[in-house]
């Protein structure tokens, strides 16, 4: 993607949702925020899309608090340099192109970028400096927005307080400059590697090996789906009127879909419908255990538990069946996702434990974190089922929608 792809001539990019005193504190990470806030009040600038513009009163003093702040030290141990060049020049990117990719840096609110940006775009050969004009720099960040940055003489600050993917896009006399990073964070990095591990996991089986076993397992899953449900539909028959349409749906969407999703593995053996199926379960019974089809059950004299623990056996036996026809590439990648959210989650409850410790509170990542370590717990369950190469009891997969 070109620069001109991201910035488009002729349309201009949506305004920002994030506040101009809070985009600006980015760039100038070691003044404190009322301060900046009390200077773009003061300046009286206004937040267009294609320039910032403070004056030079403001943006000098903003200049002068960050560099005292930088003099006394701070933040200097998580500042990565960053060299802008044109884009017709050989870059040291990792993808050989010429948009520089660096990759992942470092956590979000924590690593600062220092930009600098080569002389050749700045003012072209044979140009004298006072004709050149002044670049633009812009922000692409992980939520799609763009964001026109304070231009000033070097070195450029960033700090982005979120996770995700960004790009820099310059526009200076003497051409256009790109790069490309990656910012994490605990929270982020649990989130990714969770998703990873769920996708691997449902899309693990590629069609290539059906047995007897796979065969009979599924067949017993479409019973129990049919005998679960029709149970539980019998139950609240009484109430259906009065709980209106979504209380059908709710029974009666997931019935569907897990069928037609079996239906399409026994008749075609769909490697797809497959991998639907692995999904509508995990979200039929984490609605299950979260209570939304389970807590009118047992009060209409249901015979809904017993029905439900059928079921649940009938979706172990299947994932077990499924999961011992993958092939090894499949379970090598399996593996390697289960080491993936092994290893963030554990960095993701010792920051809960942290964050506890300090006296303040950590939300539902406390909740998490238990669960996560208790004898017994989450981390135990998965460690335990990954080490088999199996992760036939969904429940661990369950709980883990529904945490953190």
């Amino acid at each position: 993607m070109t620069s001109d792809e991201v910035l488009p001539k002729e349309k201009p990019a949506d305004e920002p949702t994030v506040p101009l005193a809070a985009r600006i504190c980015c760039q100038f990470p070691h003044v404190d925020t009322d301060t900046v806030t009390a200077i773009v009040e003061s300046a009286g600038s206004g937040d267009g899309v294609g320039v910032v513009d403070l004056g030079p009163d403001a943006l000098g003093l903003l200049q002068e608090l960050q560099t005292e702040a930088w003099a006394g030290g701070a933040g200097i141990d998580d500042v990565v340099p960053l060299e802008l060049r044109p884009q017709d020049e050989p870059v040291a990117a990792p993808n050989g192109g010429f948009v520089l990719d660096l990759g992942s840096i470092g956590e979000a609110a924590k690593t600062i970028l220092s930009i600098q940006v080569n002389s050749k775009l700045l003012c072209p050969e044979g140009q004298p400096v006072a004709a050149a004009g002044t670049p633009t720099l812009h922000l692409a960040t992980p939520s799609g927005e763009l964001w026109p940055l304070l231009w000033h003489d070097g070195p450029l600050l960033l700090q982005p307080r979120t996770f995700g993917w960004y790009r820099l896009l310059l526009r200076a006399p003497g051409g256009v400059a790109e790069a490309r990073f990656h910012l994490t964070s605990v929270v982020g990095e649990y989130a990714e590697a969770l998703d990873d591990f769920h996708d691997t996991l449902a899309w693990a089986w590629d069609g290539s090996n059906w047995t007897d076993a796979l065969n009979d397992t599924t067949l017993s899953l479409l019973v129990g789906v049919d005998d679960f449900m029709e149970r539980l539909r019998a139950s609240l028959a009484p109430m259906l009127p009065l709980l209106g349409g979504s209380c059908r749906s709710l029974l009666e969407s997931p019935r569907k879909q897990l069928e037609n999703q079996l239906a399409r593995v026994i008749d075609k053996r769909d490697a797809q419908a497959m991998g639907t199926t692995h999904s509508a379960i995990r979200d039929l019974l984490q609605q299950v255990e979260a209570g939304a089809v389970m807590l009118l059950g047992p009060m209409m004299g249901g015979g809904n538990n017993e029905a439900f623990s059928s079921f649940k056996e009938s979706a172990a036996a299947f994932e077990h069946a499924r999961q011992a026809a993958l092939t090894e590439t499949a379970r090598e990648r399996a593996r390697k996702a289960l080491a993936r959210f092994v290893a963030a989650a554990d960095r993701y409850s010792e920051q809960a434990v942290a964050v506890e410790r300090s006296g303040a509170s950590a939300g539902s990542a406390s909740g998490f974190a238990r669960r996560w370590r208790d004898q017994g717990g989450l981390r135990e369950k998965l460690c335990r089922d990954g080490g088999q190469d199996q992760v036939a009891d969904l429940a661990p997969l369950v709980h883990l929608q529904g945490s953190g």
